[in-house]
């Protein structure tokens, strides 16, 4: 079934109990998840194609983030019952599992981009990263806010604007009004080795 949301809307709560699987068609999502103080960060910006929803289905267990519409989304949405019946077949049921460790694969790369300490490879990384599951060949645009870019990094935007200048003096960035143009996605996965900025002296670090 098709569904179409709104800009801001909510498709699913992280705690919501499992009902069937969803796939991005059109649009952008925000990957929310909670943290230890009671409040919600940014994980990931999402565009086609974004499978979700398998993971809960396949324990019955619950959502593991909040997911919202950051623009206007189209999403298919098959039904639990229809998710029990399509993973009877092997080749389904190994097709959901390789979309499972996609996941896995990606949120061990963003928490190892965490634990850099040289915060332009920090930063850098994750638009590598970003551009690369948007998919296509760079220029790959990320319509994504300086803003939602520092909470995905853990870093105040203060600190996300000087590194975005950096790069796109580089010549590796191109920013714009809530996007940001990946123009060579592998130096940005390599990283400089010029800490330029440190976060520890960033009066709006997170």
């Amino acid at each position: 079934m098709l569904r179409s949301y709104a800009s801001g809307e909510t498709i699913c709560h992280h705690g919501d109990p499992y009902n069937g699987v969803y796939a991005l068609v059109s649009g952008q999502l925000k990957i929310e998840l909670p943290t230890s103080d009671g409040d919600y960060k940014i994980l990931s910006m999402k565009q086609p194609v974004f499978w979700f929803g398998q993971g809960a289905s396949l324990e019955k267990g619950r959502f593991y983030a909040t997911i919202t519409a950051s623009s206007p989304a189209s999403v298919l949405f098959l039904p639990h019952h229809e998710f029990e019946r399509l993973i009877q077949n092997a080749a389904y049921c190994r097709a959901i599992a390789i979309l499972t460790l996609e996941h896995f694969s990606e949120a061990s790369q963003v928490l190892g981009q965490l634990l850099a300490a040289d915060v332009e490879h920090r930063v850098g990384a994750r638009l590598a990263l970003l551009a690369e599951r948007a998919g296509g060949k760079p220029p790959v645009v990320l319509p994504i806010t300086q803003s939602e870019l520092a909470e995905m990094c853990n870093f105040g935007r203060h600190t996300v604007q000087q590194i975005l200048g950096n790069l796109e003096k580089r010549g590796l960035i191109r920013t714009g009004y809530r996007r940001v143009a990946i123009l060579n996605p592998d130096a940005l996965t390599l990283g400089s080795g010029m800490n330029v900025v440190s976060a520890a002296r960033d009066p709006d670090e997170s």
